[in-house]
C-alpha cells in the first residue's frame, strides 16, 4: 500500500521472518531522493496469541496526517467450523496448521506511533469479514465488508470512531431488501460525498435461485450516517 503526502512516500509491508515464518506489518517513510527516513515494524496486538500473519491491504491518511490501516490476520491453530466441519478454506498454513481468519484496522498517529486496533475475529460464520473499500468521511475511518460466509454473506458498512476505534456506525445490506444475500466487489466514494458499491446478489422466490449484480448508491447525512 502507498500514499503520497507532503512530499513523501508512506508505504505499509509485510514483514517476513524467516526464521518464524512470521509475517508482521512495516510502516515506512520515503523521501523524493528515494532515502528511506523511517520504517517499523508492529506487532499490532502484542497480547494475542499465535497471531502468524498480517496483511495490509488498504491506507489512508487524514488532514492531520494520521495513519488508518486496513487488512486481514491469520492466527490461532485450528479453522472455523460449519455444521460441524471445517470448511474447505481452513487450513490457511498457519504456525500450527489450520488457523483462524479476522480482520483489522490500526490507526497511527503522524509520529508512526500506534493509537488502536479494532478487530473482526473469526470465531462463528458472522464474525467472518472481508474488506473490500475504504474511506474517510470527516477524517473518520470507513470500511466496506463482506460479513460471513455462504449463506450468510452480506455486505455491510461501518464507521470508526478515530480517537477511539470503536464502531460509531454500521450499515447492513439487509435492509435495502432487494437480495437474500450479497457479495460486494468494489467500491467507489466520490468527492461528492456519496459511496458506490456493486457486486453479486442471491435470493430464492418460489423455490427458485435467483442471482444478480447491483450497484447501491448510498448518500450520509450531515453527521456521517448513511
Amino acid at each position: 500500500m502507498v500514499k503520497y503526502k507532503n512530499g513523501k512516500i508512506y508505504l505499509c509491508l509485510g514483514l517476513n521472518d524467516f526464521n518464524t515464518n512470521l509475517l508482521s506489518l512495516c510502516l515506512a517513510v520515503v523521501n523524493t531522493n528515494g532515502t528511506i527516513e523511517q520504517a517499523i515494524p508492529y506487532t499490532i496486538l502484542p497480547d494475542m496469541e499465535n497471531l502468524y500473519f498480517t496483511y495490509s491491504k488498504f491506507l489512508n491518511m487524514d488532514s492531520s496526517d494520521n495513519i488508518y490501516v486496513t487488512g486481514t490476520l491469520f492466527y490461532g491453530e485450528g479453522g472455523i467450523v460449519r455444521s460441524g466441519v471445517p470448511h474447505t478454506g481452513a487450513n490457511r498454513g498457519g504456525k500450527g496448521g489450520s488457523t483462524f481468519s479476522g480482520t483489522f484496522v490500526v490507526k497511527f498517529n503522524s509520529s508512526l506511533e500506534q493509537q488502536w486496533v479494532s478487530t473482526y475475529l473469526e470465531n462463528d460464520m458472522d464474525g467472518v469479514h472481508f474488506p473490500f473499500g475504504t474511506f474517510l468521511k470527516n477524517n473518520q475511518i470507513v470500511v466496506v465488508y463482506n460479513r460471513g460466509l455462504f449463506e450468510s454473506n452480506v455486505q455491510k458498512i461501518v464507521q470508526y470512531d478515530s480517537s477511539s476505534g470503536s464502531i460509531s456506525w454500521e450499515h447492513l445490506d439487509t435492509s435495502t431488501d432487494v437480495f437474500e444475500t450479497t457479495r460486494v466487489a468494489s467500491s467507489l466514494y466520490t468527492t461528492d460525498g456519496n459511496l458506490y458499491t456493486c457486486g453479486s446478489g442471491f435470493s430464492e422466490i418460489d423455490f427458485v435461485n435467483v442471482t444478480g449484480i447491483y450497484l447501491y448508491k448510498y448518500a450520509f447525512d450531515g453527521v456521517g450516517n448513511v
